[in-house]
């Protein structure tokens, strides 16, 4: 298992809104990393029109998180 950063995009209604969110994720994939992620993100949204959809998604080091904290 290891630790992702997802980038996801915010859209409403099939359209960009151009809003981003960054999270890190413990998974056991980039595939499970993204679906996690946007699980998370879409319970933070408000308006049931409005969904994430990932962008991108890289593993993160785990020294560096380490390092950072």
């Amino acid at each position: 298992m290891g630790y992702y950063e997802v980038l996801l995009g915010i859209d409403q209604a099939g359209r960009d809104t151009l809003d981003r969110i960054r999270v890190t994720v413990p998974a056991r994939s980039r595939f499970h990393a993204a679906m996690e992620a946007e699980v998370i993100a879409d319970s933070g949204l408000d308006d049931p029109a409005r969904y994430s959809r990932t962008i991108q998604v890289q593993p993160v080091n785990r020294q560096a998180m380490a390092m950072a904290a």
